[in-house]
């Protein structure tokens, strides 16, 4: 195993540290930068001082391939759902990244009941069951960690008779986690 030595400079503890205009005097400035010099070979990908990532605190979005980027799309109106068959309601495409995505369903039943309603993000995995004349809710959130540009859905499904009207409206969004 291979040991790695590094020789750290020493303080110019005979020099004082500021000027009169409150810079640092050159054998400051000198020993801070070969300490800098020495602790990049430690850390070599370590950010510069003060370049460290922050919060926002103007209400901007963070911009495109960043972490906390925010995508969201919503459906502009009812999706008709035929029985027993799974339909995707609305579509997001998410570039690489690894992503948290949640998804929203809410659904009406008309002419009669409903014998279950299901929702879920690329899939199928919230359930209500029963006589139903409406449901909805929240699913996820769900991890995508992904190393291109793809598409996840809020896809739905439901069980019913004939006569009946089942449809649904929803949302999905994610949220660049790293």
């Amino acid at each position: 195993m291979a040991t790695l030595t590094i020789k750290f400079p020493k303080p110019p503890s005979n020099s004082l540290m500021l000027e009169d205009n409150r810079e640092l005097t050159q054998p400051w400035n000198t020993y801070f930068d070969q300490l800098a010099q020495a602790i990049d070979v430690i850390v070599p990908d370590a950010p510069s001082p003060g370049t460290y990532p922050t919060g926002i605190i103007d209400g901007s979005d963070a911009p495109a391939g960043d972490i906390g980027e925010y995508l969201e799309a919503t459906t502009v109106g009812f999706v008709t759902l035929t029985s027993a068959t799974p339909a995707d309601v609305i579509t997001l495409d998410l570039t690489a990244g690894d992503w948290d995505v949640t998804a929203w369903a809410g659904f009406a039943v008309a002419s009669g009941p409903a014998n279950y309603l299901s929702w879920g993000i690329d899939g199928t995995d919230t359930f209500s069951t029963g006589d139903l004349a409406s449901a909805g809710g929240w699913t996820g959130p769900q991890r995508h960690n992904l190393t291109s540009t793809t598409t996840v859905a809020l896809r739905a499904n439901a069980d019913f008779g004939g006569g009946v009207v089942v449809t649904v409206v929803g949302l999905i969004r994610a949220r660049r986690m790293r």
